[in-house]
């Protein structure tokens, strides 16, 4: 009980000192977070895009053809009675054969929030790597991973139900679903190379959502050669009317990126070094104000209080300091539904390191000041 006196004494002489030390404490922690949930975003995408450069990904750009005056000859060029229908395109494409892929969202089905299907190459550029069953694979987010059962029933049929990575994304040069994204939770992925298969499994006369030309919204091609590009552009031309353009990945991403990316560089160095010299002054801060009551600790000390009490005094006077600190930063996280047990003991594992060195460093000068008989003051 007298110890806890002591330490609120100390606190309240010092009680200015806290509340910046708090206010501040807090904004270095949520920004240590936030860093490192960028740079897990950042990671997570540099990742896809690894697999699609790896895979020599080209994407299709599908427009209305009242914007290209030249896909209007050009579908005046191709006799639309001979053009391959869009399902006998999509049966060859998407299967084990094909070299294309794409994937459809259906929301609210099957009891998920959605229901995704990456059909075709599509299915191998994701970080789940299940092989296929059947021609079809299940698995659902990694957020049901404690309500889902061990199979699912899909017309008449059971299928194992796989639990899908907690770093699960889905990327697309032009759009990016990063993971633990709320967009990705409570779905149910399907993976398939057979066409016909998710056609028998989820039929239009059920599902009519999935038309024909829906399937063209983000497909795209692995390893293209020009025979391969024609047969597309032909496809589409003769059924829809609409133009079609193409472009790499590699080529898409120099476009967009090159100087973006040394721009995040310099950013996140900024950051990085402003937030270590930031906190770097506030331990010596904290250090400075333990140092200065080492006087008091040493008469306590003399007066019979032994050294165990001291380094506990010293060590909860730290832990008061960061109250403000924690309860900010637990309330920061929640208020942006960040709150997660792997960033709680971020938090912790910040705190109480910060904690033991600044007490251990404090301690070991009230030892050498206490045996020098306070000759150093």
């Amino acid at each position: 009980m007298q110890l806890i006196k002591q330490v609120l004494l100390d606190i309240i002489k010092e009680i200015k000192w806290v509340l910046i030390y708090g206010i501040i404490t807090t904004i270095v922690i949520m920004a240590f977070i936030l860093i490192g949930s960028s740079y897990n975003a950042v990671a997570s995408k540099s990742e896809a895009i690894d697999r699609f450069l790896n895979h020599n990904i080209t994407m299709a750009k599908i427009r209305s053809v009242g914007l290209h005056n030249d896909s209007k000859a050009e579908q005046e060029r191709i006799n639309t009675k001979l053009v391959e229908s869009l399902d006998n395109y999509y049966k060859y494409v998407f299967s084990e054969d094909g070299n294309a892929g794409t994937y459809v969202v259906l929301s609210g089905r099957n009891g998920y929030q959605q229901v995704i299907l990456l059909l075709g190459a599509y299915s191998n550029l994701t970080p789940f790597d299940e092989e296929q069953i059947d021609g079809v694979t299940f698995a659902v987010s990694y957020d049901q991973k404690n309500n889902s059962n061990s199979t699912i029933t899909i017309k008449g049929n059971d299928y194992p139900l796989h639990i899908a990575p907690k770093g699960m994304s889905i990327y697309h040069p032009l759009s990016f679903l990063p993971p633990n994204s709320e967009l990705l939770n409570s779905t149910l992925f399907v993976f398939s190379h057979d066409y016909e298969t998710i056609q028998k499994l989820f039929p239009r006369t059920e599902y009519p959502e999935l038309g024909e030309s829906i399937f063209l919204e983000r497909i795209i091609l692995a390893e293209p050669n020009n025979m391969d590009l024609l047969r597309l552009r032909n496809v589409v031309v003769g059924n829809t009317g609409d133009y079609v353009s193409f472009q790499s990945t590699k080529d898409f991403i120099s476009s967009v990126s090159s100087s973006g990316t040394r721009t995040h560089k310099t950013y996140l160095l900024f950051y990085v070094s402003a937030l270590t010299a930031l906190i770097v002054s506030m331990l010596l801060n904290i250090y400075n104000i333990m140092n200065r009551r080492i006087p008091d600790y040493i008469i306590h000390h003399l007066f019979g209080a032994s050294k165990t009490s001291i380094y506990v005094r010293m060590f909860v006077f730290a832990l008061a300091y960061h109250i403000i600190p924690v309860l900010g930063s637990v309330l920061m996280l929640r208020l942006n539904r960040m709150l997660s047990p792997v960033n709680i003991f971020m938090i912790l594992t910040i705190v109480f390191g910060s904690i033991f060195f600044v007490t251990e460093l404090a301690y070991m000068k009230f030892q050498v000041m206490f045996e020098q008989g306070l000759r150093g003051e």
